[in-house]
């Protein structure tokens, strides 16, 4: 008999990150629980931190072509889920060198972050994707990035968030659904993430980026950094999504 109390199709998961293996293989992964980790460069390096709860560590070298990602189930439909979350508690060892990319991406196997910024210019890897970044070669602003069809969408920084210090925890939740015509929301620490381009509606709410996704695509969570040519750290302690399965209600 079905169990008439069960949400159908729905994921709810939070992976402590404690326990990664040591990896230097370029273009290989693994798994951290549920999270698919992911390095594109020899000197690249995923291994454990010693924090309370335990965490992922992304050493990244000083070379241009070191990257990395932590990646989460390619799984969610905005058009079929009433929302999908997700969020990242991470820090930064160097943010003033760093380029960080949190929220979600078309795919959840590529060697490269899904959305950067080299020298100024945004650079988006994936199709579609969509979340928030932080660029250090610039000034250490939180920017809202995305990315449809191949089409570049406006990169806007922060109005209302400070930036991060070094090596400071933070959190990162960026939700997503259809309302709207695609509908993106960001907070940093509980705090709803003001830009130019945010604005409050009916059907979302306060503080919404609207327009920002396509329709019928099938995203993953993710977090990535991007050395640019300086080595930094990047700490994850904690990475979580949820929402309805697209293909459940298709």
């Amino acid at each position: 008999m079905a169990n008439a109390e069960m949400q159908r199709g729905h994921i709810n998961w939070v992976e402590d990150m404690s326990t990664p293996q040591s990896i230097l293989d370029a273009d290989t992964s693994f798994l951290i629980g549920r999270v698919v980790a992911r390095v594109n460069d020899g000197s690249t390096e995923v291994t454990s931190v010693g924090v309370n709860g335990g965490a992922a560590r992304l050493a990244l070298a000083a070379a241009d072509d070191d990257a990395g990602q932590f990646y989460g189930p390619l799984a969610f439909e905005p058009d079929e889920s009433i929302t999908c979350g997700m969020q990242v508690r991470f820090r930064v060892t160097d943010v003033s060198v760093s380029s960080v990319y949190v929220g979600w991406t078309d795919q959840n196997a590529a060697n490269e972050v899904a959305i950067e910024d080299e020298d100024g210019t945004l650079a988006t890897n994936a199709t579609d994707a969509m979340g928030i970044l932080l660029e250090g070669e610039q000034d250490g602003t939180w920017q809202t990035v995305g990315v449809q069809g191949d089409s570049d969408n406006a990169q806007t920084a922060s109005s209302n968030i400070s930036d991060l210090t070094d090596s400071e925890w933070t959190s990162v939740r960026v939700d997503v659904n259809a309302a709207d015509s695609g509908t993106m929301w960001v907070s940093v620490d509980g705090v709803p993430l003001e830009t130019s381009n945010t604005t409050s509606t009916v059907a979302s709410g306060a503080n919404v980026t609207t327009s920002f996704l396509r329709s019928s695509i099938v995203f993953a969570p993710t977090v990535g950094a991007d050395s640019r040519n300086s080595a930094y750290n990047l700490d994850v302690a904690e990475f979580g999504w949820w929402g309805n399965v697209g293909a459940s209600f298709d």
